[in-house]
């Protein structure tokens, strides 16, 4: 894990992957956990309103390449926990795996996650294949969550500038992320 603080931003930067296998790597529960914060209460997704979630002082950006596997579950995990957060991705497309290695789904950023499912499974074979692999439910759970994928060297500075802790999930990705700021 390296932590960067780039100027003027306030901003720390986490990127959560490792050259060496005797660093540690944490996830997004760990985080919590490491944080003082109790495990979510609620499932994944929205919690319900009548959920009593702690306020955050701490706003966090979760940052991965398409914004709906490793930044979502992130979100989902940081949100319930009763923290202040969004999440990015830094890709030029959202690439969902395909039928095959060489046929991936592209989606743009800002298609809406419900559209990106309704694509998905025009076919019942279709429904089959990409439940069978996790990628209609990963359209749920982000559908949840916010209407579409955002895209983060698309976002607004003020908005960027906003977030007290980045966490990025990969080496390119943190580099991405730097290289924008």
């Amino acid at each position: 894990t390296t932590c960067h603080n780039p100027q003027p931003y306030n901003t720390i930067i986490l990127r959560f992957f490792s050259r060496f296998t005797t660093l540690p790597i944490y996830n997004a529960s760990t985080l919590i956990t490491m944080v003082g914060l109790h495990r979510p209460s609620t499932p994944p997704g929205m919690p319900p309103p009548s959920a009593r979630r702690r306020s955050s002082k701490l706003s966090f950006g979760t940052v991965c390449s398409s914004n709906i596997n490793r930044s979502m579950e992130a979100h989902v995990r940081l949100q319930n926990a009763g923290m202040r957060v969004e999440s990015y991705g830094t890709g030029t497309q959202v690439r969902l795996p395909g039928k095959s290695a060489m046929e991936p789904r592209i989606f743009k950023f800002g298609t809406p996650y419900a559209d990106m499912y309704k694509s998905l499974s025009e076919t019942p074979e279709d429904v089959a294949f990409f439940m069978h692999n996790g990628v209609l439910q990963l359209c749920k759970r982000g559908a949840s969550v916010k209407v579409a994928p955002k895209r983060w060297q698309d976002t607004p500075t003020i908005d960027v500038q906003n977030h007290d802790v980045v966490i990025a999930f990969e080496e390119r990705i943190y580099d991405a992320v730097i290289d924008d700021l």
